[in-house]
């Protein structure tokens, strides 16, 4: 047995002690003297068992000069960024947020390798990909080149001229929880280049300025108060009822 699979044992123990406790302690409420003597003990065992510190992740990286580097705590689950071989357009490593959170503490170069060889942004004419909008052209005439209702472009394509879009799997969805805290409804979607400005004003600031907007129209491109970000309200027909209304938040241009 590996040590992740102890460890998973370990929590699935402390799961269910935790249970008995609970219904330990409900029958000794309704009268039932049942077990009560075990009962400081097994309190004692559970709130040892949260002390323990969890296993943080390793990360093992083969740099672009074939050299094997690595950051790491004990007992942990291994990635492995082969460097070497990553070339831009690759599906990036798949990596958990403590993953990351390991590699921005010890290496934060990493990441922004990481997130060069990931195609953010495509041209929709020749297909040519891009990691980063500081690498497109503005986007020449746009209310001749965009319709009504169409999202706006990020940028125009310096290989073709044709109009470049975020690649769609790369949108990232508001939660509904933070939807609910502002009274908002339909689809809230972020793009990958507004997330480090909605990070450094707060999700909450930014959609609190949602709440004052009224008048808006399906078509309507708004800037976000004065927080460098634009909206973009859309309408989507073949969405069911409740998803076929989208906002699309983007860096403001």
């Amino acid at each position: 047995m590996n040590k992740a699979t102890i460890r998973d044992a370990v929590k699935d123990l402390l799961d269910i002690l935790t249970a008995a406790v609970r219904r330990v302690e409900m029958a000794n409420a309704e009268g039932n003297p049942i077990l009560s003597a075990w009962l400081p003990d097994a309190k004692a065992a559970i709130e040892t068992a949260r002390l323990l510190p969890e296993a943080a992740p390793v990360v093992v990286w083969l740099t672009k000069g074939g050299i094997v580097e690595h950051v790491s705590s004990p007992d942990a689950d291994v990635v492995v960024i082969d460097f070497q071989n990553l070339e831009a357009g690759d599906h990036a490593p798949d990596l958990s947020e403590s993953h990351k959170e390991l590699l921005k503490k010890h290496a934060p170069s990493v990441m922004d390798d990481i997130a060069y060889s990931v195609v953010h942004y495509r041209c929709e004419n020749c297909s040519a990909g891009y990691h980063s909008v500081s690498e497109l052209k503005p986007v020449t005439d746009l209310e001749q080149r965009v319709a009504p209702g169409e999202p706006v472009p990020v940028g125009e394509c310096p290989a073709c001229g044709a109009v470049v879009h975020p690649v769609a799997d790369d949108w990232w969805p508001v939660p509904q929880s933070a939807l609910d805290r502002h009274y908002l409804s339909g689809q809230f979607n972020l793009a990958p280049e507004a997330l480090p400005q909605v990070h450094k004003v707060g999700l909450d600031q930014v959609l609190a300025w949602f709440e004052t907007t009224h008048g808006v129209s399906v078509g309507d491109n708004l800037p976000v108060s004065d927080f460098g970000l634009n909206a973009y309200f859309g309408f989507d027909p073949d969405k069911p009822n409740g998803e076929c209304c989208y906002v699309n938040i983007t860096v403001l241009r």
